[in-house]
């Protein structure tokens, strides 16, 4: 089950500080919830105190594709899923995707999304976007974050250790097809940049209730997004 596979990828475990918030962009399709903060860890961006798409802070929010920025029904490749950039496929050197994908096997050369198809730009406007893998691998340093299971809440409160600021990562579980799997159990957050290696893959943040690290996942699936801004 995917609980096991967070355990068996379990490679690299690395990781993690708050201003108050900027306020709503009007046309946002998912609005900030009020109370919302951006949170200064000490790190290089400040986070979101909650998901997007939540209305507090242990609230898991909306699940997004990768590279989409709207929920749906059932979160898979070409079929009724319709993932937006492509079915996967192992005969094509781009794995069937459409865009993302690494120049070198004849794709865009982009491997960081762009605003349109950022879910955080796209939803809350303004200054925020999703993270990038540096901006997870700072998360997960020990050395600047405090990682703590909250069992209560099924969670991890991440503490910055510059400031003593904290967040919560709720472990939403994440959607393959029309399955929430691991709800309460892991959580599977997506950065805004794509693995070139395996461009069906982007880069996640992953952890379960004794583990935390930088991965990749199916683009497919729907996972959390906690969005971040620049520090001003």
């Amino acid at each position: 089950n995917m609980r096991n596979f967070i355990k068996i990828m379990a490679a690299a475990a690395i990781a993690c500080v708050c201003i108050s918030c900027e306020k709503v962009n009007n046309n946002a399709t998912i609005p900030v919830p009020d109370g919302c903060e951006a949170v200064d860890l000490g790190l290089s961006v400040l986070w979101a105190s909650c998901n997007l798409g939540a209305s507090t802070e242990a609230d898991p929010g909306t699940y997004f594709a990768w590279g989409e920025t709207k929920k749906k029904e059932l979160y898979d490749w070409n079929e009724e899923g319709q993932y937006l950039w492509g079915a996967y496929s192992t005969s094509l050197p781009t794995y069937g995707m459409t865009k993302y994908v690494d120049s070198l096997v004849g794709g865009d050369g982009i491997n960081i999304l762009e605003p349109n198809d950022d879910a955080a730009t796209k939803n809350w406007g303004g200054k925020w976007r999703m993270p990038t893998e540096a901006e997870f691998y700072e998360l997960v340093d020990e050395t600047k974050c405090e990682w703590t299971w909250d069992d209560e809440r099924k969670g991890y409160i991440v503490k910055g250790l510059a400031t003593m600021n904290s967040i919560f990562l709720p472990a939403a579980g994440l959607f393959d097809e029309n399955e929430l799997k691991d709800k309460d159990l892991c959580g599977y957050y997506w950065s805004s940049e794509v693995n070139f290696m395996n461009c069906y893959s982007p880069v996640e943040l992953m952890f379960d209730t004794d583990i935390f690290f930088v991965n990749c996942y199916f683009r497919k699936c729907g996972s959390s997004v906690r969005p971040v801004m620049e520090k001003e």
